[in-house]
């Protein structure tokens, strides 16, 4: 699927619709239609192909502003009705560190402010930069594989270790917390809402 961002095509046809609308008033005023002459080779055609066209219901146009407009509304109401579907992988195709859904992604099927989820790699040895807490933002981590630890400095240095496939812990907005991978490991992690500016990293 193309990472072409459907939703500003369509608030931009919105407003070239009311633009058009207000064009489409402006040259309501009734005109005199002149009536062409009939093609010569129209006049043999058959009653039964007149009346086949007849039946073909058509929209009805006022001016070549209501036709826009038509087909404009017609664009939007069609993508309305389109379900997104995006695949990808987490590792590799998204560079943005294992993050895979939230406010902060570009691919627009992917940018939600309800939650954030991120499956990250980690090597022995690897800790987080500093100590932090999110403002509104609750999270819960897995261990995917591999062995880790989350601490909490502020509630006595609790150290919760997770060794075995499937452990995991949550924590609530404003709990400080940092993780050290003991050895390599995979951790699954959510958190929600997400937020802009929610992550406060302690110094």
């Amino acid at each position: 699927m193309s990472n072409l961002n459907l939703d500003v095509i369509e608030n931009k046809l919105d407003k070239i619709i009311n633009i058009l609308t207000k064009i489409e008033r402006l040259s309501s005023k009734p005109k005199r239609i002149k009536q062409n002459k009939l093609n010569k080779n129209s006049e043999n055609e058959s009653d039964e192909n007149i009346n086949i066209i007849s039946n073909i219901p058509r929209p009805h146009f006022k001016n070549k502003w209501s036709c826009k407009i038509f087909f404009i509304r017609s664009f939007i109401d069609i993508r309305k009705n389109m379900k997104d579907i995006f695949n990808g992988n987490a590792f590799t195709t998204l560079g943005e560190r294992g993050w895979f859904l939230g406010h902060f992604m570009k691919v627009p099927e992917l940018i939600t402010e309800a939650i954030e989820a991120q499956l990250t790699e980690l090597k022995a040895g690897d800790i987080k930069d500093a100590p932090a807490f999110n403002i509104k933002g609750k999270t819960l981590t897995l261990l995917v594989d591999g062995e880790f630890e989350v601490i909490f400095p502020e509630e006595n240095n609790k150290i919760v270790k997770f060794n075995k496939r499937g452990d995991f812990v949550y924590f609530s907005n404003g709990v400080v917390h940092t993780w050290k991978a003991i050895k390599d490991s995979t951790i699954f992690t959510i958190r929600w809402p997400s937020l802009n500016n929610d992550v406060v990293k302690i110094k």
